[in-house]
């Protein structure tokens, strides 16, 4: 249930709604959100777009099946931070004959928080081995290529990555394109993937919970864990929130440099009037998504409070900020690129 929106005088946006937790207590929450565009060596400064609030899942395609681009943000719950990474792994400009790409995205705090790389190849077909089984081809010259999981192992059946290619080829052989996306110099076939994960793959599936199709209730089953709702990959999902001020560093997506900034430190507060009497709550942020084509960050953050048994008593929902700086380029981001 959709509440009045939230009043902010901030370069926030934000969304309030009525949810229901695991106990069957109404809960308010409320979400904030902004966009920074941060083109690679440019200044950065507030997206046009300040970062819309989506209350469904946005789709590449309209068509099905098709990968998440943006996951919904009105999800009950999410702990943790999720980091997201859509876009294009781009032909390096340095190697024009070069028939894969290496991209990385990486988080340093005071300690490294996350780092994760993928290999992106040119077009492949299934070959058979002596042994009967069956592997990708060598590499042709490298295409740009969407980092999107319909590029990356799977395929109808899959519980991981249905929307994916190769499971069936894997077994039988077949004319069928080859993934393009894996591990790097990984040892056996898998999804591998930046992107969302819809709620029916796995692992967000086993974290639902007991219900089945004849539970009724209007909460969500008590044996519910939290991180159902995180659509991020595992490895892409970090249990204490990040903060802000975090420096982050993606390779690949580019062709000429590494893409290289510091996140806004940016400290929203959410206060609400029942009845009255004023209280405030700190959001935690929940959600940073990188859209490496359009040069935007998205960050989302989220705060929840109990609901009163009239929602007439809740006067009033509103943001402030403690502060709004913007995320910095860094002098030289190629300092920061790393190698393994």
């Amino acid at each position: 249930m959709l509440l009045a929106a939230p009043s902010t005088a901030t370069p926030f946006a934000a969304r309030s709604v009525l949810v229901t937790d695991a106990r069957g207590r109404d809960q308010v929450l409320t979400v904030v959100k902004v966009a920074w565009s941060v083109p690679v060596g440019g200044s950065p400064v507030l997206a046009d777009e300040l970062g819309e609030i989506s209350q469904l899942p946005v789709f590449f395609e309209e068509r099905a099946p098709s990968a998440i681009r943006v996951p919904s943000d009105l999800a009950p719950e999410k702990p943790g931070t999720e980091v997201l990474l859509v876009g294009h792994a781009k032909h390096p400009a340095a190697y024009p004959d070069a028939r894969w790409v290496d991209v990385t995205l990486a988080v340093e705090g005071e300690t490294t928080r996350l780092r994760k790389s993928l290999r992106v190849f040119g077009p492949r077909n299934w070959t058979k081995q002596p042994n009967g089984t069956w592997a990708p081809s060598t590499p042709a010259a490298y295409e740009e290529t969407a980092l999107r999981w319909e590029w990356a192992f799977g395929g109808p059946g899959h519980p991981q990555n249905p929307i994916g290619r190769g499971l069936e080829a894997s077994k039988n052989g077949g004319e069928d394109a080859c993934h393009r996306i894996e591990v790097a110099d990984a040892t056996s076939l898998a999804p591998a993937g930046f992107g969302a994960l819809a709620p029916h793959w796995e692992p967000r599936r086993s974290r639902g919970g007991s219900a089945t199709a004849e539970d009724l209730t209007p909460h969500p089953p008590a044996d519910r864990d939290p991180r159902h709702y995180c659509s991020a990959p595992d490895d892409q999902w970090l249990a204490s929130p990040l903060r802000g001020d975090e420096t982050f560093v993606v390779t690949g997506v580019h062709a000429h440099q590494a893409w290289t900034f510091a996140l806004p430190l940016l400290r929203p507060e959410v206060s609400w009037i029942i009845r009255g009497r004023a209280e405030r709550a700190i959001p935690h942020l929940d959600t940073v998504l990188l859209d490496a084509d359009a040069g935007t960050v998205s960050l989302s953050w989220r705060a929840t409070f109990p609901a009163p048994r009239n929602l007439s008593d809740l006067e009033e929902v509103f943001v402030t900020s403690r502060d709004a700086q913007k995320p910095r380029p860094l002098a030289e981001p190629r300092e920061l690129a790393f190698t393994d």
